[in-house]
């Protein structure tokens, strides 16, 4: 009997590796079907994101889709995601007025409020307290603004 059941443990390794790898690559290959999706509805509808489970809210490429769709998105993107650089940039360039949704230091970030501002004059009033008080923020303001008049 020791010698069978030594045979059987060798044949149900034999099998078990190749099946468990199988499943294993249909998880993963599952995985970005469902990755691939998020990314192509929020490429269509940025506000696809306000319905999307927290990871998605997490993930930088479906995240940075739907800000590139609709910036203000952003407001459904993780905290992290909103004290990211890149993501912000891309929400602020299409919808200035997304920057009330950045974290505050970005929202005190000279170069992203002034991004923002030529998306949209009336960033300024999403921009930190601290920056919205400084002269020289004030004067890009309404140099910005007035161009926008023209």
């Amino acid at each position: 009997m020791p010698a069978l059941d030594k045979h059987l443990n060798k044949a149900t390794a034999f099998v078990t590796g190749p099946v468990a790898l199988m499943k294993s690559k249909a998880i993963e290959t599952a995985q970005k079907l469902r990755h691939a999706k998020a990314v192509g509805a929020a490429t269509m509808d940025g506000w696809s994101l306000e319905h999307a489970g927290l990871e998605m809210r997490g993930d930088k490429a479906v995240v940075l889709a739907s800000v590139r769709s609709d910036g203000r998105a952003l407001r459904y993107a993780s905290e992290a995601l909103r004290a990211d650089r890149e993501v912000v940039l891309a929400a602020v360039t299409n919808q200035g007025l997304a920057l009330k949704f950045a974290s505050d230091a970005l929202r005190g970030d000279f170069q992203m409020a002034v991004e923002a501002l030529r998306s949209n004059s009336d960033a300024y009033f999403c921009a930190n307290e601290t920056l919205m008080n400084d002269k020289q923020f004030i004067h890009v303001s309404q140099n910005i603004f007035n161009n926008n008049m023209r």
